[in-house]
């Protein structure tokens, strides 16, 4: 329930922030960094989250454990 609502809440944070910095892209440019952060946030929590939660599906945790890969990737581009 809580991941489901973290998904919603980040998800509608990083279209209204893609829509505003769309429109004007110089003025904006500051959110391109928070949207990333954002993404990656979210998949290091999800990734956790199948990871804690699946302890004997070898095909779901290796999804998750690319999951919190890609995120700490989009992280680490982040800074």
């Amino acid at each position: 329930m809580a991941l489901d609502a973290m998904h919603i809440i980040i998800g509608i944070a990083v279209v209204v922030m893609a829509v505003i910095s769309f429109l004007d892209t110089e003025r904006y440019m500051f959110l391109f960094p928070a949207i990333f952060f954002l993404a990656a946030v979210l998949n290091l929590v999800t990734g956790k989250y199948w990871l804690s939660r699946t302890k004997r599906e070898r095909r779901r945790r290796t999804a998750a454990v690319f999951q919190m890969v890609f995120g700490t990737t989009l992280l680490i581009f982040t800074f």
